[in-house]
C-alpha cells in the first residue's frame, strides 16, 4: 500500500515546499535520487506560478 501513496504522499510534500531531504526522509529512500522524481512537479508550478507572476506586474505580453 506505501509504494502506491509515497508518490502521491512525495509530491504533495514537494509542490508544499518541503526540502527534498525532508521528503527523502519521510519517505525512507536511501538516495537522495529516487525523492528527485518528484521535484519536475514543483519545477513545473514554479514556471507557471512565475508566469502567472510576471503577468499580474506587468502585465499580458
Amino acid at each position: 500500500m506505501l509504494a502506491i501513496v509515497a508518490p502521491f504522499i512525495g509530491t504533495l510534500l514537494v509542490e508544499q515546499g518541503v526540502n527534498i531531504r525532508v521528503v527523502q526522509e519521510i519517505l525512507g529512500h536511501a538516495r537522495v535520487t529516487t525523492t528527485e522524481r518528484y521535484t519536475h512537479v514543483a519545477s513545473d508550478l514554479m514556471r507557471d506560478a512565475s508566469k502567472r507572476m510576471g503577468s499580474a506586474l506587468w502585465g499580458d505580453g
